[in-house]
């Protein structure tokens, strides 16, 4: 039962780490889409975040319709 209980506990925490990784995709007014792995943030009037190769990337907020997270 243990071993059972263990397992259990195991999947649980794997499956909830796995699910703890989102990115979001942001809109931009030209109809294009950019994905960002980190939360877009506001910093030196330009969104602020993570592509997709792990590297800093950011847009002016006028350039951005929409940000959702997924």
């Amino acid at each position: 039962m243990k071993k059972t209980a263990q397992l259990l506990l195991l999947v649980v925490v794997v499956g909830a780490a796995a699910g703890c990784r989102s990115h979001y995709v942001l809109k931009l007014t030209n109809g294009r889409t950019v994905d960002a792995y980190s939360r877009p943030v506001i910093k030196d009037n330009a969104y602020v975040f993570k592509d997709g190769q792990g590297h800093d990337a950011s847009i002016p907020p006028g350039r951005v319709l929409s940000i959702d997270r997924h």
